[in-house]
C-alpha cells in the first residue's frame, strides 16, 4: 500500500507575514485532501495555536489527519488532539537549560508543555509577533521552571533579535548543561532547545511509516 502525505512548515513557509494562509493554498490543500493525499503542517508551534488554521483548511477535529508540533516532539492526529507521539526534555535539563537563559536580562523566553506555552520576560516586539501569530500563552514570571516539575516539557526557547547573541547563549548553554540538545534557529528571533534526536523530518517519517502501517492493515481487513 502507498501512503501519500505532504508535509509544510508554517512560519515563513505556508503561511504570510500576516499570519494567514493564501486562498490559492486553501483550494490546493482542498484537492490534495479530496484525492487521498494527507496534508501535515510540521511547525516549532505547539499543536493547540493551530486549530484556527487547521479550521481554514478543513482538518480540524478530522480523524486520519495530523499536526506535526514542537519541530518534531509531539505527533498529535487532529480527532481529540490525540498525542501518538511524544518525547519531552528531561524536567531538570529543560530547567538548567531555562535558568542559564533567564540569567541574561536581554533574553525573553517560552517555556511549552504539551498543552500550554508560558512566555519568560516578552518585550514589546516578541507581544506584537505572538499576537499576530494568534499564539494563545500564559505570562511566566518565576526564574525556574520548580512549579511545572511533573508536567512534561516540549522545548524551551529564547527570544534576542540578534543572531550572534543567539549563538553565543547556545554555546553558553552547551558549556553549562550536560545534556546533546536538538539546537536550532528560527523565525529571525528565537533559539530553540528540543530534546535530544528530535527533528521535524524524523517525525514525518515516523508518522508516514505508522501510517503506511496502518494503511496495510485496513487492506488486509476489507479483503
Amino acid at each position: 500500500m502507498t501512503y501519500k502525505m505532504i508535509v509544510s512548515d508554517l512560519d515563513e513557509s505556508l503561511l504570510r507575514t500576516d499570519g494567514s494562509v493564501s486562498e490559492a493554498d486553501v483550494q490546493a490543500i482542498a484537492r490534495l485532501r479530496d484525492a487521498g493525499v494527507k496534508f501535515v503542517p510540521n511547525t516549532g508551534r505547539g499543536f493547540a495555536s493551530v486549530q484556527a488554521l487547521l479550521k481554514t483548511i478543513g482538518t480540524e477535529q478530522v480523524a486520519g489527519q495530523y499536526v506535526i508540533s514542537y519541530n518534531g516532539g509531539a505527533i498529535v492526529e487532529n480527532a481529540g488532539n490525540q498525542i501518538i507521539a511524544s518525547t519531552p526534555l528531561p524536567f531538570d535539563i529543560a530547567n538548567a537549560i531555562f535558568k542559564v537563559g533567564a540569567a541574561d536580562p536581554e533574553f525573553g523566553a517560552h517555556i511549552y508543555t504539551f498543552h500550554h506555552v508560558y512566555v519568560y520576560r516578552p518585550s514589546a516586539s516578541e507581544y506584537a509577533y505572538l499576537d499576530n501569530r494568534g499564539v494563545d500563552y500564559e505570562l511566566w514570571t518565576d526564574d525556574d521552571l520548580s512549579a511545572l516539575k511533573g508536567h512534561p516539557i516540549a522545548k524551551v526557547i529564547f527570544q534576542h533579535p540578534e543572531l550572534a547573541a543567539r549563538q553565543k547563549l547556545a554555546e553558553k548553554i552547551a558549556e553549562a548543561v550536560d545534556y546533546p540538545a536538538t539546537v536550532s534557529y528560527s523565525s529571525g528571533r528565537y533559539v530553540e532547545f528540543n530534546p535530544s534526536g528530535i527533528d521535524k523530518g524524523d517525525a514525518a517519517i515516523i508518522l508516514g511509516e505508522k501510517n503506511r502501517h496502518q494503511a496495510r492493515r485496513n487492506h488486509r481487513i476489507r479483503r
